[in-house]
């Protein structure tokens, strides 16, 4: 896992590097929603988590490469609050997201754009906590000895991004996306849970 992260961090480093095209920033921010699937202490449970995302882009144009292509790497923090598999248990997280995007507009108008978004995102953990409020307890799922009854989590998770959106006037772009997660979050052994996210979301650029 940490020399996938290194060879995808290497691999943005030198894209950055290698193209003289006009870098522009933008803000970001929207609403995300958490998708999982555990399977192991509880037989088969589906959790949901919803919150909102902020943080930011560079939009490098890659025209040079290919017309319409552009790199969207970003940064960004999220914060989620949903359900646990245990009846009666809120979860609560705070993660930081490393987009790694791929964009491919077909331009309409020289006012309106439709993008096709793909690429690669790290999540990493800050923060996952499960409570129970009626009992008073609450535990830190990045804990190895938590004693909540379900295992602990991998903080780092790699997913597949796939979205679309629009760009206008060059300065507001919508989109929507979703992303695959391809690893265990779980670290117990024979256990299992993954996560898939969805973003709809604006854009602000400068």
């Amino acid at each position: 896992m940490q020399n996938a992260m290194k060879k995808l961090l290497v691999l943005a480093a030198l894209v950055l590097l290698g193209t003289q095209a006009r870098a522009q920033l933008s803000a970001d921010a929207g609403y995300v929603h958490g998708f999982e699937h555990w399977k192991g202490y509880v037989a088969e449970a589906d959790t949901n988590l919803d919150g909102v995302y902020f943080g930011g882009r560079y939009n490098l144009d890659l025209e040079n490469i290919l017309d319409g292509l552009s790199f969207l790497p970003g940064a960004n923090l999220s914060l989620m609050f949903g359900n646990s598999p245990i009846s009666g248990m809120s979860a609560r997280e705070l993660a930081f997201n490393l987009p790694l995007t791929a964009a491919y507009s077909y331009e309409f108008t020289d006012e309106f754009k439709l993008l096709g978004l793909a690429g690669p995102e790290v999540q990493f953990g800050l923060m996952h906590g499960i409570s129970h409020k009626s009992a008073g307890t609450s535990y830190d799922m990045y804990n190895n000895n938590n004693g909540s009854g379900l295992g602990y989590r991998n903080r780092v998770n790699l997913a597949l991004q796939l979205g679309i959106g629009v760009e206008a006037a060059e300065r507001v772009r919508v989109t929507i996306g979703l992303s695959l997660g391809l690893l265990n979050l779980n670290a117990i052994q024979d256990q299992r849970l993954h996560r898939n996210t969805l973003t709809i979301g604006g854009a602000y650029l400068f």
